[in-house]
């Protein structure tokens, strides 16, 4: 990197100072005003760090890296917690960033919204190069707005470098190649192009920085290239958020952050590091032609705290430089090189004129001095009246969530009987509702019993009734049968007698006549057939009895079963 110019400490100073003020100041009013570290404490440090524009998810990973080496080295007293938030600081901004091109010409394209001061940063980025002994062609590639061709022609003149200009509405990419082409015939070191301030939202820069890259890839396709987002600190958060839309729609490599001296919103620097990993190339500390300042990591963390001692520049600035070559990132002992240099000035006797300037100045530092004192006196008195306000109302706070926690408590208590109730008279109703269904369920079974016990009953009944039935049946056919019986031999023992008497008649008449031994033949077969006979008639009206019997039985059975 090379060697800063003079009073770069000075500027800086300058160029955080509303920074300073705000961040600082109201860091150490808020540690003034606490005795002991503690959530509250944290929450007043990350209002301050919002306020001053660091984002609130910068802010809350600065209170969480704050919250471990608090606890890691176990700080107790809140003055201690400045030098810890500076380390913090210091960190997250990482290693400085170095601007050195390899290739020659090296090209950087600029782009922003109108109104950032692009233009004037091209023309101080041209000045700044230059007073480092490098060539610079500029390129007025911005041909749509009107008088951006004019105005970046003015910064050329102030510069002191040439500029490469079409007609205004003519094609950017026409300008970029003709910038390029007397960059390489004239051996130029950097080409600055500008580029058409398109509200970030537009497709139309994605196209033009699209046309851009393709004649820079066919004309330098091995060149060193930069694109510098252009953005305005006061306008702190807005900034982020066009960084977020330019990335994607341009690859770009670092921001330029203008107008830093005009607004206390310099915190934006750690979330822009932070949030987008992208590095701050350079800032805006002032009007002045060399007001843009390569920006520093270790320098401007030390600056957003306290101002930098400007008496040892030249020595501070070459253990910068040392720190950079080396790669170490850690904060350069500026109170150390300080003190050593006062110790080797030799004391220079002073003329009466210098010593009323001094004696002036001393009088004007002590009233500043004074004046300064009394304030932070009374913003701490304000502290801690607003302290204890706090702590009044927390106490009030407290005591209203106990009442309501108490309240909150009754009613789930209250809630919690009854459902207890409810769930008893649940459980009542369900062993009532199964009691009376287990009732419901014996009855039921004892009626089913009685039926089928009365059911049991009238069919033993029945059976018993048909079996009496059967008897006096059986018993009549007996009866029946006897008495057929009986008439059966009375009617054999008429028929034997009738046959005696007509076998004694035989005999007789055979004794008579021969003829009459012939006629007896045919008479003794008749009464053979008729005593046949009898006996069939007797045997079917048996048969006929017994089955009328059987047929009422059977017709009973069926009746009992269809029952």
């Amino acid at each position: 990197m090379a060697k800063k110019g003079k009073g770069f400490f000075s500027k800086l100073n300058f160029g955080t100072k509303k920074t300073r003020e705000s961040l600082s100041g109201n860091i150490d009013s808020v540690l003034d005003a606490f005795d002991e570290i503690g959530d509250d404490l944290y929450d007043e440090l990350t209002e301050v760090l919002v306020m001053s524009d660091v984002g609130v998810t910068t802010s809350q990973q600065i209170i969480d890296d704050l919250k471990e080496r608090v606890k890691k080295q176990n700080i107790k007293d809140p003055a201690e917690v400045r030098r810890l938030i500076k380390e913090v600081v210091a960190d997250m901004l990482g290693k400085d960033e170095t601007i050195d091109f390899v290739t020659t010409p090296a090209v950087i394209l600029v782009i922003g919204v109108n109104g950032v001061g692009k233009t004037t940063t091209i023309g101080k980025m041209a000045a700044y190069f230059k007073s480092e002994g490098k060539k610079v062609i500029l390129g007025a590639a911005d041909t749509f707005r009107a008088a951006a061709i004019d105005q970046l022609e003015i910064w050329a003149d102030r510069a002191g470098v040439e500029l490469v200009k079409h007609e205004e509405g003519s094609d950017p990419a026409s300008v970029v190649y003709d910038t390029i082409s007397k960059g390489v015939k004239e051996n130029a070191d950097v080409i600055i192009c500008d580029t058409a301030g398109r509200i970030h939202n537009k497709k139309g820069l994605m196209a033009e920085l699209g046309k851009i890259y393709r004649v820079i890839d066919r004309e330098l396709p091995y060149s060193d290239r930069e694109i510098f987002l252009v953005l305005d600190a006061t306008t702190g958060q807005n900034a982020i958020s066009q960084a977020k839309e330019f990335m994607k729609v341009a690859d770009v490599t670092g921001i330029v952050l203008t107008k830093l001296d005009g607004t206390a919103r310099g915190g934006v620097v750690l979330a822009i590091r932070n949030e987008l990993n992208l590095p701050v190339k350079f800032i805006g500390v002032g009007e002045g032609l060399d007001d843009l300042q390569p920006f520093s990591a270790t320098a401007f963390a030390e600056s957003l705290f306290d101002p930098i001692d400007t008496e040892n520049q030249e020595e501070i600035e070459a253990k910068l430089d040392e720190n950079l070559q080396m790669q170490d990132a850690k904060e350069v002992e500026v109170d150390s090189l300080t003190s050593h240099g006062k110790e080797e000035e030799e004391p220079q006797p002073l003329t009466k004129k210098e010593q009323k300037q001094a004696a002036k100045a001393a009088e004007k530092a002590a009233k500043e001095a004074e004046a300064e004192r009394k304030a932070r006196e009374e913003e701490k008195a304000r502290r801690k009246a607003e302290k204890k306000e706090r702590e009044q109302a927390k106490k009030e706070e407290r005591a209203r969530q106990k009442a309501e926690e108490e309240a909150k408590k009754k009613a789930e208590a209250e809630a919690k009987r009854r459902a207890e109730e409810e769930a008893k008279r649940e459980a009542e109703e369900a062993r009532r509702k199964k009691a009376a269904e287990e009732a419901r369920r014996k009855a039921e079974a004892q009626m089913r019993a009685e039926e089928e016990a009365l059911r049991k009953a009238e069919e033993a009944a029945q059976q018993k009734a048909e079996e009496e039935r059967r008897h006096a049946a059986m018993k009549q056919l007996d009866e029946e049968l006897d008495a057929e019986r009986r008439r059966a031999e009375e009617e054999a023992r008429a028929r034997r007698a009738a046959r005696e008497k007509a076998e004694q008649e035989a005999r007789a008449a055979a004794a008579a006549a021969p003829a009459a031994e012939e006629a007896a033949k045919p008479a003794s077969a008749e009464k053979g057939n008729a005593d046949s006979d009898v006996s069939d008639a007797m045997r079917a009206r048996i048969a006929a009895a017994k089955a009328s019997i059987l047929k009422r039985s059977l017709n009973s059975s069926d009746g009992k079963d269809s029952k």
